[in-house]
């Protein structure tokens, strides 16, 4: 899939949210405390993720830009503090190999993590930063056999900001920039993500 249509998919994803949810008037908004009150919330979206491995050498990445979602479960307990656990899928990166091995794909690369979110304000728009810690799975395929060289697990770091924006007390649309660092052997393979996509309140 090519850059240009993944930037599209999101582009039409983002104008069927913002279509598709009631609004609600500025009057309405006197009691700040609906938009951060103690509950449940999920999260639904779409994801960008960027190639930033290091240490490849002469090797490099074909298409640093990949496809992906994530979705995540939260309970918000103070104005300003949320626990969320969140779970990442992206498509994956062909890297072209410098030497005698066939180029590979990195695919199915998924991170589960589990996240501490604090909230700077408290409105109806809420800019956030996310420290998380989790697990980053990666699976390699050889590109000319399609066969399948080697799958990895290892623990990983996720740091982030992002901002909540309400449309109504229990709806509103998400967007979040974020670091995933993988360990131990898979620390080569970090990435960035840029998400966007809704939630609600229960």
């Amino acid at each position: 899939m090519s850059k240009r249509i993944q930037l599209r998919i999101v582009g039409l994803l983002a104008l069927a949210i913002v279509a598709g949810m009631p609004t609600r008037s500025l009057a309405q908004d006197a009691d700040d405390n609906v938009y951060s009150r103690n509950g449940f919330y999920a999260n639904f979206g779409v994801v960008l993720g960027f190639a930033t491995f290091s240490n490849l050498g002469s090797d490099e990445v074909k298409d640093p830009l990949s496809l992906g979602m994530n979705a995540r479960l939260g309970y918000r307990f103070h104005p300003r503090i949320a626990a969320e656990a969140q779970f990442e899928w992206i498509d994956g990166w062909d890297v072209l190999r410098s030497g005698p091995d066939n180029d590979l794909r990195v695919e199915r690369i998924v991170t589960g993590s589990a996240n501490i979110k604090g909230f700077i304000l408290t409105k109806r728009i809420q800019p956030y930063g996310v420290l998380g810690l989790g697990a980053t799975h990666i699976r390699e395929r050889d590109e000319a056999t399609g066969n399948h060289r080697e799958s990895q697990t290892d623990f990983s770091v996720r740091v982030g900001a992002g901002a909540d924006w309400y449309v109504t007390d229990a709806l509103g649309l998400n967007l979040e920039a974020s670091f995933v660092a993988p360990i131990g052997d898979l620390q080569d393979y970090h990435y960035t993500s840029l998400g966007i996509g809704f939630f609600i309140r229960f």
